[in-house]
């Protein structure tokens, strides 16, 4: 399932993603982008392992869970209202 929303969801965040950067600082806006979500990625598996190794891994499905539906919600949210995302 994961993979099928990602073969979906990543063409898509691209396509907006390079529509909405600005002229002539495409490397550095894209270097930035992936550098935070890898930067990103490493602190969750770290904080990952740290609550397995503290809680064991149901705690760690539980956590994702949790963020997970909240990033849903926080999604769902701007879906009704745009203009949240604007300064």
């Amino acid at each position: 399932m994961y993979g099928l929303g990602a073969a979906m969801a990543y063409p898509t965040w691209s396509a907006l993603f390079t529509r909405h950067i600005d002229r002539g600082r495409e490397a550095i806006e894209w270097g930035s982008y992936h550098m935070l979500t890898d930067l990103a990625g490493a602190a969750a598996a770290s904080m990952g392992g740290l609550i397995a190794g503290l809680y064991g891994f149901e705690s760690v499905f539980v956590v994702a869970s949790v963020i997970a539906l909240f990033g849903c919600a926080t999604l769902l949210i701007i879906r009704e209202d745009p203009s949240l995302l604007r300064n």
